[in-house]
């Protein structure tokens, strides 16, 4: 919600009643008009209200659930760090303030069976980092270099350019 008005979408923000559940009889009216920024065309996985996308949250991530983390704590550096994955058929309407549980999830992408980092694309999944850029995510990325690209401060080395492209193996 908090994004729409960035998003040229400031009318349907109005609309939103921020002292009612999200899913509260008034604001449950706006599911039907999700931006179509929140779906990616890829997904057919995803109901009608449901958005594609989601945060990963808990213990030293972009968000612990219990307060902002500020940009100078992101020490791994923006441009590392995921903020947003793909999570389609994840059962999240728009409006739903739920995210991915960093505990949860195997970081493998595209594992069905996960509920976690899911497209529809062929070999991997889109990323949304702090720096605001975007990334594809491959389908044989090593799950510890993603769970790695979720923390803020870890500290992690991982090779981009492996997860991104692969390693000469892959050709």
């Amino acid at each position: 919600m908090l994004l729409l008005p960035f998003l040229e979408q400031q009318s349907l923000y109005d609309q939103y009643d921020f002292d009612e559940p999200w899913d509260s009889p008034k604001n449950s009216t706006l599911a039907p008009m999700m931006p179509q920024v929140y779906r990616c065309p890829s997904d057919t996985l995803s109901g009608l209200s449901e958005t594609s996308y989601a945060m990963i949250v808990g213990p030293k991530t972009i968000s612990n659930g219990a307060s902002a983390t500020k940009i100078q704590e992101i020490t791994d550096g923006t441009s590392n760090t995921i903020l947003v994955v793909e999570a389609a058929g994840g059962g999240i309407n728009w409006l739903d303030p739920r995210d991915l549980e960093a505990e949860r999830i195997s970081y493998l992408v595209n594992d069905p069976v996960d509920g976690g980092i899911l497209s529809e694309h062929a070999d991997g999944a889109n990323v949304l980092l702090c720096d605001g850029s975007t990334m594809f995510l491959r389908g044989a990325a090593d799950p510890k270099d993603v769970r790695a690209m979720c923390s803020v401060s870890g500290g992690e080395t991982v090779d981009r350019y492996a997860i991104e492209f692969g390693t000469n193996a892959d050709w």
